[in-house]
């Protein structure tokens, strides 16, 4: 499932979270989720922060961009949450 992660600077201060749901709950993290269908990077990245912090930001060029995808032993796609 694409998602996105955001980091979003004020000099050199950077906006964390505190996820509220599992399965990162209570964990410090930066904003960002999965993306919504016929949404670009950038949108998602600026809803997501939106969101998570009320704070309404421009998103740039996207800097860094990975694929994961985790498999069981037996070669099944290992689902994350």
């Amino acid at each position: 499932q694409p998602a996105v992660g955001t980091v979003c600077f004020k000099g050199e201060d950077v906006l964390l979270i505190r996820r509220g749901t599992k399965p990162l709950a209570g964990d410090w993290s930066i904003p960002g989720g999965r993306l919504e269908l016929g949404e670009t990077l950038q949108e998602a990245a600026e809803r997501e922060v939106l969101e998570e912090t009320g704070l309404t930001v421009k998103a740039g060029q996207p800097r860094f961009v990975f694929d994961m995808v985790a498999k069981e032993e037996n070669g099944r796609i290992k689902t994350i949450m």
